[in-house]
């Protein structure tokens, strides 16, 4: 008994992964309203507010805003507590995070970045991590976010209230 529940939390895990990366490959393939993810040329950045329907992009290509990112990155310490091998991003309606592709491997950051609350997920390849910090990175995008206009009215306000720690919450309209 306790070996098949073990097996079926495996699997559950493997198909909730594989799930999240066919989402967001469709999200960023459908977006067509926000700037086209960046390729290699800077860091696309994905606000993930909405379930079904493409969360809002925008990307930072500034040398000094991916070195600013950097440098907050550097900052956060290790997560001793955390598994490597599961999400940061909760599956909640609302705000959940957000996630740094960076293909380019641009100002010496990792190739995926996932940021929810006080912690980081970076994956460059196989290798995983979780870093903890003070919310420094998360402000920063949010901040990026705002500064961008790559958010109307409500989609801020979704933003905010998930940051102010009202996840979970409806705040109405599709999603």
């Amino acid at each position: 008994m306790r070996r098949s529940t073990e097996t079926f939390r495996r699997i559950a895990r493997a198909t909730v992964a594989a799930g999240l990366s066919v989402a967001i490959s469709m999200t960023l393939s459908m977006n067509a309203e926000a700037e086209p993810p960046a390729g290699a040329s800077g860091l696309t950045i994905q606000v993930l507010i909405y379930s079904g329907r493409p969360d809002p992009l925008f990307v930072i290509r500034d040398p000094a805003q991916i070195a600013k990112l950097k440098q907050l990155l550097d900052q956060a310490a290790p997560d001793r507590a955390a598994d490597s091998a599961k999400s940061i991003l909760p599956s909640i309606l609302g705000y959940k995070g957000f996630l740094i592709l960076n293909p380019g491997a641009l100002g010496g950051l990792p190739h995926e970045i996932a940021v929810y609350q006080k912690r980081v997920q970076t994956r460059d390849g196989s290798s995983r991590r979780v870093l903890t910090d003070s919310g420094a990175i998360e402000s920063y995008l949010a901040g990026e976010a705002e500064r961008t206009k790559a958010l109307d009215t409500r989609e801020l306000e979704i933003l905010r209230s998930g940051r102010s720690g009202n996840q979970g919450r409806s705040t109405g309209g599709p999603r």
